[in-house]
């Protein structure tokens, strides 16, 4: 797998979002984001690192666009 970078509106992440490889992502907002079934608030800028098959999910006040840097694990090597 290449880099890429897609767009998704926030609430593509209303329900679980996984994938088989490491993301990176960035957005905007005030709300609650859950990690492997844990709660976090956030508000402002934010940058999040997952792992593969990580759980995220995204509960916003607003409706905006999540940024989302995907990439392979031998992208180390």
């Amino acid at each position: 797998m290449e880099i890429t970078v897609e767009t998704y509106s926030i609430s593509y992440f209303s329900s679980e979002f996984v994938t088989e490889n490491y993301s990176v992502v960035l957005w905007k907002g005030s709300g609650v984001f859950c990690v492997d079934d844990i709660n976090y608030a956030y508000s402002g800028y934010t940058i999040l690192f997952l792992s593969p098959y990580q759980k995220l999910k995204l509960i916003s006040e607003n409706e905006e666009n999540v940024n989302v840097l995907f990439f392979h694990g031998d992208f180390y090597v």
